[in-house]
């Protein structure tokens, strides 16, 4: 599982890394109420446009996979494994599954 993110408009193409997703959902203080009706229209805007971000959350999954299989082969090393090849099993299962959706906005009276 990894945090995942984007900042402004998704037309924007700001994705964020999952670090930079993880501390901005680990660090975010709610600052006042939104309405039931804001809050739903938040999230129908989002899950209308998630299908859009398909390519986006395939190409995280293949550089997850590669990097799953880089930190095996460094391992392997550490163990004096030879075995004359590359280790390659990690694939990742399209499409990834989307666990939650969290929208973060500013606060206009910080700003």
């Amino acid at each position: 599982m990894l945090v995942w993110g984007y900042r402004g408009f998704p037309s924007d193409g700001q994705f964020l890394e999952s670090k930079e997703a993880f501390h901005l959902l680990d660090t975010a203080t709610p600052s006042r109420a939104m309405t039931p009706q804001a809050q739903w229209q938040f999230l129908e805007d989002e899950l209308e446009i998630l299908p859009k971000f398909r390519a986006e959350f395939d190409r995280v999954a293949e550089t997850r996979s590669q990097q799953l299989v880089e930190a095996h082969e460094r391992f392997s090393r550490h163990l004096r494994k030879v075995d004359g090849g590359k280790f390659e099993v990690v694939c990742p299962v399209l499409t990834m599954d989307v666990l939650g959706i969290y929208i973060l906005l500013p606060d206009a009276a910080k700003a």
